[in-house]
């Protein structure tokens, strides 16, 4: 029912737009026609009322469209449904207020006409009036235009702001940005070191001391190119900016470096110095980078779907790294509270083991960095024994836990890459377009005519060829059927069934004969589908045949019944017809008397 109503809303628009043309052909005609000087107005009266004539016969056959139209549309409103009634009517209401416009702006102009020209003839106030109509439509769609456009040219500049290429700006203008930072640390830190009178470090020059000025400048420029950024995204993308977390971050640091500029005179030096921290804030813009590095992408997916294994791990490390700084400072106590011993060596052993905090940081630098120093401390100054301790603990935690945590990272790392799909798709885009590439370049050096087909011959030139067929996987006999798969059994090969067929044996190609099956196959389905197809089609006939042959025989049968018991009915009227006659006739000849026969009895006696 869409599409009916569909095709009525565009013979609708059809019929409108010819009615437009012909009022406009008729304008231009009557404009022609009252730019001819008049001579007399006896002779103008009688081409005024042709003329008007005209006119009034086009507008009754106007009304009968109208009228034509609007049946039609009654037609179809009782066919569709509900709803696509209301938006019919809506459309026909549009229709009506478009018109009811364009006779109200005629009307609105006719006085003025009239009282602007009053010696023109009513052909001539027609003619302007609906000159004054067409340009009001006119007008009218040209305003209707207008906001589209302006919405097209807003979503082109959102699309630009959430395309790669404006990532790709704004994320080299960061890495400058960091890059500028790091410099202007640079040369802050020279400038300390010649202060500490740290060797190495002689006094800067003029060009340091100008250097720092060209760092706040450069701070200056890139604030206005970040707040301009921030200013853009957020007038175009609107509410859609605020809900992403790192344009917050991007906010965040924007107002911080306003701050910093501004308050600088002011404000505390300590929060000052917090507030260029927070500039640092801006790096991670350039995670962005990762919708145009994929690689970039692969590793952020990474590194998040391992975030509860490196919490749990990192529970599991600092619980084993408790109990073993604690055991060792509860070994060491006694050593070190003994007034005997020399102590500088106690202070040695207590700057190790003392607190849960020093044996804390000497226990996790047993486990990552330099563990032979915390260990010769206690085996030189305390036992031999503790030798044998460290040992099970770098055996235990630092060679066993640690690698079962690298392999848990690892295989969350790999299960991650290889259930990205959007991976697999590229890879496998890439290979397919690497595999067309050749293959195009294949047919370019088979098709020696360049005429853009390969014949039989042009392709038998593969047999003397071994990389192709060792590379494609494919012994010499088969390649006759090779080329019977790759063409449509016309004996030639264009260069999409080339690239096409070539794309369905890739990966397969040892396999030729079962894509030559594949493709038998369907053809004999084809085939198979066809007769069946003309089977059902024969089957339907024959029974529609027997269909109307038993039709026929049945008509047959009660015309020969309707014949007998028409047959039948007339004997029977004949017959009674005439026994009615008998009686008629019986009824109307008078019966004989009958006249009595007398009898002589004669007694016995006298017959004796």
């Amino acid at each position: 029912m869409s599409d009916k109503f569909q095709k009525l809303l565009g013979d609708l628009t059809a019929q409108y737009m010819m009615d437009v043309q012909e009022l406009r052909d008729e304008v231009i005609k009557l404009k022609s026609e009252n730019e001819f000087p008049k001579e007399t107005p006896d002779s103008s009266e009688p081409a005024v009322q042709q003329q008007q004539q005209q006119q009034q016969q086009q507008q009754q056959r106007q009304q009968q469209q109208l009228q034509q139209q609007h049946q039609q549309q009654e037609q179809e409103q009782e066919q569709q449904q509900p709803q696509q009634q209301q938006q019919q009517q809506h459309q026909q209401h549009q229709l009506y207020q478009r018109e009811d416009s364009l006779q109200s702006s005629g009307s609105l102009h006719s006085g003025d006409s009239l009282q602007t020209s009053a010696g023109l003839s009513k052909a001539d106030l027609h003619a302007d009036r609906l000159d004054r109509a067409l340009t009001s439509l006119s007008r009218v769609e040209v305003e209707d235009e207008i906001p589209a456009a302006e919405v097209n040219h807003c979503a082109r500049i959102a699309n630009f702001l959430q395309s790669d290429v404006y990532e790709l700006l704004v994320g080299f203008i960061v890495m400058m940005n960091v890059l500028v930072m790091g410099a202007a640390v640079q040369v802050q830190g020279t400038e300390l070191g010649y202060s500490l009178a740290y060797p190495g470090y002689a006094e800067p020059n003029a060009g340091w001391q100008v250097a720092g000025e060209v760092f706040a400048g450069l701070d200056l420029l890139f604030i206005c190119l970040f707040t301009m950024d921030l200013l853009l995204r957020t007038s175009v993308l609107q509410i859609r900016f605020f809900k992403t977390p790192s344009n917050w971050v991007d906010l965040l640091v924007v107002i911080s470096g306003w701050i910093e500029i501004f308050g600088s005179g002011f404000m505390d030096p300590f929060f000052t110095r917090m507030l260029r921290l927070v500039k640092f804030g801006r790096a991670f813009r350039a995670m962005q980078l990762s919708k145009v590095s994929h690689s970039l992408k692969i590793m952020g997916k990474c590194i998040t779907a391992s975030v509860g294994v490196l919490f749990w791990s990192l529970c599991l490390l600092f619980i084993i790294q408790c109990i073993g700084g604690m055991m060792l400072s509860i070994l060491v106590r006694p050593f070190m509270e003994d007034t005997e011993i020399d102590p500088e060596v106690r202070r040695l052993v207590f700057r190790y083991y003392g607190t849960f905090s020093g044996s804390m940081l000497t226990m996790f630098e047993v486990l990552f960095a330099n563990w032979p120093t915390a260990c010769r401390i206690l085996v030189d100054n305390v036992s031999e024994w503790f030798g044998l301790w460290f040992i099970i603990y770098r055996c235990l935690v630092g060679f066993a836990v640690l690698n079962v945590v690298n392999a848990c990272f690892v295989q969350q790392t790999m299960s991650v890459a290889q259930q990205d799909t959007e991976l697999m798709i590229i890879t496998k885009e890439k290979t397919k377009k690497a595999y067309d590439r050749k293959m195009h370049i294949l047919f370019q050096a088979l098709d020696t005519s360049g005429d853009g087909i390969i014949s039989w011959e042009e392709f038998a030139v593969l047999l003397t060829d071994d990389r192709f067929l060792s590379a494609m996987e494919i012994d010499p006999s088969d390649l006759q059927g090779l080329f019977e798969v790759l063409g449509d059994g016309s004996g030639n090969i264009s260069a999409d069934e080339f690239e096409m067929g070539a794309r369905r044996i890739n990966g397969a190609a040892r396999a030729v004969d079962l894509v030559q099956l594949v493709s038998m196959v369907k053809r004999l389905d084809s085939k198979i589908e066809s007769s069946a197809t003309c089977s059902r089609q024969l089957r339907q006939l024959q029974q529609h045949q027997q269909q109307q042959q038993q039709q026929q025989q049945q008509q047959q049968q009660q015309l020969v019944l309707r014949s007998t018991l028409k047959e039948a009915n007339n004997n029977n009227n004949n017959k009674q017809q005439q026994q009615q006659q008998q009686q008629q006739r019986e009824v109307s000849t008078p019966r004989p008397v009958a006249k009595k026969k007398t009898e002589i009895r004669v007694p016995l006696h006298a017959e004796l």
